[in-house]
């Protein structure tokens, strides 16, 4: 039996040629035996492509007729998986807000220390001082304040990947 060739060139459609009848061209085979080698020789191939989180109906029910109660198991797993896939991306942005939030409030609390140094600083008779520690605080906090609402700029980079890097 020969496989049927494509013949060469681009594009349009083409036919598919049909196989031999004899399996042994040649001949040297006895004629009883030629049928069930065509019969043994055919084959079908089937390709079945699925994509989703779960395997089609078929394969399930596949599954129920080897193991019973096995698609039952197999919802059952996939529904766990994703009660705790949400739990720990839950648990990442509460834990993330809760750093920053803790971050925002020691930044508040350390420029008001400063700030106040810098009063007291003043108060006790030293102006130059005690101006440069306050202008400082401020200054600070007005820079972390401006750049911090930012993110940094490879993780803007990889937000946008079709725009080219910032300058600087």
């Amino acid at each position: 039996m020969t496989v049927p060739q494509r013949p060469s060139g681009v594009g349009g459609d083409v036919e598919p040629q049909e196989p031999q009848d004899s399996p042994d061209p040649g001949g040297s085979l006895p004629s009883q035996v030629q049928p069930e080698i065509t019969r043994l020789v055919r084959q079908e191939v089937r390709e079945i492509v699925h994509q989703g989180p779960l395997p089609p109906a078929e394969t399930l029910e596949g599954y129920n007729r080897v193991v019973p109660g096995s698609a039952k198991l197999i919802f059952d797993q996939f529904v766990a998986q994703s009660q705790h896939r949400r739990a720990m991306e839950k648990a990442i942005v509460e834990g993330s807000e809760r750093r920053a939030d803790l971050g925002q409030w020691l930044g508040f609390a350390f420029l008001l220390i400063c700030a106040l140094a810098g009063v007291y600083v003043v108060l006790t008779g030293e102006a130059v001082a005690g101006a440069a520690i306050t202008t400082g605080a401020l200054a600070s906090g007005a820079v972390v304040y401006v750049v911090g609402g930012r993110p940094p700029t490879e993780q803007r980079n990889k937000d946008r990947p079709n725009e080219p890097p910032s300058e600087g």
